[in-house]
Parts: structure tokens; C-alpha cells; sequence
């Protein structure tokens, strides 16, 4: 088994504890540190191969990680945040930071730090390019473009427009006046990759959304739905992938 070295951020030593008595994945060995000066300390003195950072009314885990990563640029990161954390949309793009929701799973931080160490490890893939066949969905896409269309992709997801433009980080007004822009289709294409991915697992009508609006171990106290309107649709492409393919969830 992989074994890891770990750098903490917490008042409470509990997460740790657990952490490193749960070996579904990994191996952790972790150095907790309680304020963010002996954090701050401890990665220059080390190097550690993840750090985890649990944000708190007095802890802002994005500027953290900021100050952190002029020490350690490429340092990964786990950050453990609250639903309105300003963490989710700060990170969207960060291949090297994972964003969870308290209360979360021992096994869920286990296997966020796997895919973190599986995404610096390999080369970045072309962004089109997934472990299991992507079905081109008409009911996703304008009819007159084939493009994929955020205004469907809502009304698929039953979600909003606006809800969708948080996901992917444009303006409503833009999105409103082009739903199929071509600018808009390598972050609407982790809609085709979740319905897909459903589509594969069960062929009722009402599988998506009974999917998207329902309690999943993976992610306590926060539906799938929630998930994506924080910009996490690729995270959730990602897990239905592995499903797919027979890994753990």
C-alpha cells in the first residue's frame, strides 16, 4: 500500500487520528500543525506530498494555500470547507487542489489524495479524452449547431440557467444571448460525460435527476446537484467513470 506524508491544518487532532488509522487507499503519515505560522514553518523545513487544510471562521483555506504555494508552488492540497466557501469557485481550474464539504468521509479524503496524486503523476490528458465512451446526447445539444446547449443542459438537469453560468463561471447575460457558443463547450461537456455516464448505469427516463437529487455516501450532507452548481461537474464526471469501470466511489 502507498504510503504518503501528510501536513494538517487543524484545531483538532480527531481527522488526523482517523486518517491515519484508515488504510482503505493510502498509507498517511501526518504532521499536525495548529496555527498557520507552524504550518508555515513546517513547509519550509519539509516537503510533504499533500497538505491539508481545514478552513474555519479564523482560517481562510484559499489564502492559505496561497501564502503556502510561494513556498511550494506545486504543492498539492486538500481544503475542507463549508458549502458557501469562496474555496469552490477560487479552485475550479486547480488540477493540483480538491475542494471538500464538511462533514466529510476518512474514505472520501483518502481517495481525493489518490486522484490529486494520479493527476500530478500522469501527463494532463487532452480534455475530450475519458476512460469510458462518451455518448453524444441530442437532448443536450442545439439542433441547428449539434453544439452542446447550456439552456438544455438546464432543463435536462433541471436546474436553472443561472445555476449552470455558476458552474462553469460565465455570466448569465452571455450564456442567455449564446446557450451552444463554442467558448462555452469544453465546460458544458462534463454534462454530456455525467448524463452519459447515467445513461450507462440505467436506462429509466427519470434516472438523471433521481440520481442528481439524491443522497450518494460519497458525499455527506451535499446532493450531486449541489455538487455541480459549485463547479464540481467534473469531479462527479470523474467518480461515474471509475463506477463504471469498477473502482470504489
Amino acid at each position: 500500500m502507498t504510503s504518503y506524508k501528510a501536513l494538517m491544518l487543524d484545531q483538532d487532532s480527531h481527522m488526523a487520528d482517523e486518517l491515519q488509522r484508515g488504510h482503505q487507499f493510502i498509507e498517511l503519515q501526518i504532521h499536525l500543525t495548529k496555527t498557520i505560522e507552524e504550518l508555515e514553518k513546517a513547509v519550509a523545513t519539509s516537503t510533504p506530498d499533500v497538505i491539508l487544510l481545514h478552513e474555519t471562521a479564523n482560517v481562510t483555506g484559499v489564502q492559505v494555500l496561497f501564502e503556502l504555494r510561494k513556498l511550494k508552488p506545486s504543492m498539492p492540497a486538500i481544503l475542507l470547507c463549508e458549502a458557501a466557501s469562496g474555496a469552490w469557485g477560487a479552485t475550479l481550474n486547480d488540477r493540483q487542489t480538491e475542494v471538500l464539504c464538511n462533514p466529510v468521509s476518512i474514505q472520501e479524503v483518502q481517495y481525493r489524495i489518490v486522484k490529486l496524486m494520479r493527476n500530478i503523476s500522469e501527463p494532463k490528458r487532452n480534455p475530450y479524452q475519458t476512460r469510458v465512451k462518451v455518448r453524444s446526447l441530442t437532448e443536450l445539444r442545439n439542433e441547428e449547431s449539434g453544439r452542446l446547449d447550456a439552456k438544455k443542459i438546464a432543463n435536462v438537469f433541471g436546474m436553472t440557467l443561472s445555476d449552470v453560468c455558476r458552474s462553469i463561471g460565465k455570466s448569465l447575460q452571455s450564456v442567455h444571448r449564446t446557450p451552444d457558443s463554442k467558448a462555452l463547450q469544453l465546460e458544458l461537456f462534463s454534462y454530456e460525460r455525467i448524463a452519459s455516464a447515467i445513461s450507462h448505469i440505467s436506462n429509466s427516463d427519470n434516472a438523471l435527476k433521481v440520481w442528481l437529487n439524491s443522497p450518494n455516501d460519497a458525499f455527506p450532507g451535499k446532493l450531486p446537484v449541489e455538487l455541480i452548481t459549485n463547479g464540481r461537474a467534473e469531479m462527479l464526471s470523474d467518480l461515474l467513470e471509475d463506477v463504471l469501470l469498477g473502482h470504489p466511489d
